[in-house]
């Protein structure tokens, strides 16, 4: 659940294309659609999931693209156009959510399923 925290971070500052392009990296994809899913975001996750398909196609040059060169690309490619509409739907859901966060439901979470939650430290106290 914590690769859901980029994804928060990517929402509010930029776009999901945007998000690929700061995180090029898919096992931070695969857990960050994990942990939409284990939060009960699931429409999120799909629509995450559609932006990925749109990107994975040109994952191995876009890689390979310093960040000045993917600014450019990401608009001159047309996949800015094509994730725009599942940015806005996940905006959307975003804005349904208290206080527009991700993170905020990793406290929903716990509360919904304390068993699950793995204490950091062995003091009573927390």
């Amino acid at each position: 659940m914590a690769a859901t925290h980029c994804l928060d971070v990517s929402m509010t500052l930029d776009d999901l294309g945007w998000h690929f392009g700061n995180h090029r990296d898919l096992k931070l994809y695969e857990e960050t659609r994990n942990g939409l899913r284990e939060l009960g975001l699931s429409e999120m996750a799909e629509l995450f999931e559609e932006a990925y398909s749109i990107m994975a196609p040109h994952w191995s040059e876009m890689i390979k693209l310093s960040a000045d060169e993917w600014i450019s690309w990401y608009s001159d490619s047309g996949v800015k156009k094509q994730i725009e509409p599942l940015d806005r739907s996940f905006s959307s859901l975003m804005d349904k959510l208290p206080h527009r966060s991700i993170l905020d439901q990793w406290v929903a979470y716990t509360r919904r399923f304390p068993e699950r939650v793995v204490a950091a430290s062995e003091d009573k106290d927390c």
